[in-house]
């Protein structure tokens, strides 16, 4: 089966990175049968529609050099490659497990395909990060794989790998992100739990444990806001899209949401200025526009109403919305 350039290119490098560091620490058969064996590997994984034969003689010809030097890590770790593109998944972990640091190597590819889309492929590899130590549950890896069942709408399974992932008391994703990821699902459900998933975030924003991931302290008080918008409390609902936009300048939605809110709430000046700053990350996008024109709209300054209603029009010719309102106006000028 073919599969893609990027990963034959991943593939291939990490592979052969150990062949320097064997080409000083092995006698010249060892170097040998170490070397034809990654090139063996990398044929198996490269080349489309490999035969499996390729695989079968890298495996062979690495168990050679174990059998020299049983305490090479990098052996080990191009063996279980190597049972893997056999499909022999258990004997790849058991190989993988006499290597040092591939867990970490595992989260990061399952990362990496995760953020690419490719969500079958991560989820290969967080589930062999997951299997290395069974006797330990990994953050990382239970966190990513509860990004691949969020993805699916599995959410029952999701829920239930988050919370494990929140248990463990280390890892690099912070339990804040996870937190969040859990008031997520329950915000996102078809009938949506908007008390639970509050309480997640709250949880999230309390611990405040959220590393890198700055763009979830973002979501999670975008959606805080949102919430509170649909429970009508105004005040509080501007106060989180503010926190949102002092976060993520570049949040498009955190503007809109946060100038209907302050709108709301009689603060004129800063609503518009905010669809204002808004209009100036999407220029090309029609609802901030729409937005300032309703509020121009009901401050009766008619002229300006009329100018954001026909950038609507230019943006999204179709806008019923901007059509009646134009309509409407052209009776008030």
């Amino acid at each position: 089966m073919k599969r893609e350039f990027v990963s034959h290119f991943t593939k291939v490098t990490v592979l052969f990175a150990p062949v320097f560091f064997l080409l000083f620490t092995f006698p010249l058969t060892g170097r040998l049968w170490a070397n034809l064996g990654f090139v063996a590997l990398a044929r198996a994984m490269v080349v489309p529609d490999a035969d499996i034969t390729q695989a079968t003689r890298a495996e062979n010809l690495l168990r050679r050099v174990i059998a020299i030097k049983a305490d090479n890590a990098s052996v080990w770790r191009g063996l279980g490659f190597t049972l893997a593109e056999q499909g022999r998944e258990k004997k790849a972990v058991e190989a993988w497990r006499h290597s040092n640091g591939t867990t970490d190597e595992f989260v990061q590819r399952g990362m990496t395909s995760l953020y690419l889309e490719r969500d079958e492929e991560a989820f290969v590899w967080f589930r062999r990060a997951a299997r290395l130590r069974p006797d330990v549950d990994n953050r990382d890896a239970l966190y990513g794989l509860g990004r691949v069942y969020a993805n699916r709408s599995e959410w029952n399974v999701a829920i239930e790998v988050f919370q494990r992932a929140v248990g463990v008391s280390e890892g690099h994703v912070g339990r804040s992100e996870i937190l969040y990821q859990l008031g997520r699902i329950y915000h996102n459900l078809p009938s949506p739990d908007e008390e639970r998933a509050w309480q997640y975030y709250e949880q999230a924003l309390d611990l405040d444990e959220f590393g890198d991931a700055t763009w979830a302290k973002v979501e999670t008080h975008y959606r805080r806001g949102q919430i509170l918008a649909a429970r009508k409390e105004w005040k509080a609902a501007a106060k989180e899209f503010q926190a949102a936009v002092a976060l993520d300048p570049t949040h498009y939605w955190a503007h809109i949401l946060a100038g209907n809110a302050l709108w709301r709430v009689g603060e004129r000046y800063a609503a518009k200025k905010m669809m204002r700053r808004a209009i100036a990350l999407k220029p090309d996008d029609w609802h901030a526009y729409q937005r300032l024109g309703r509020f121009f709209q009901k401050e009766g300054k008619i002229d300006q109403s009329v100018e954001m209603y026909r950038k609507v029009l230019e943006l999204n010719p179709q806008n019923e919305n901007a059509l009646r309102a134009l309509e409407s106006l052209s009776f008030q000028r």
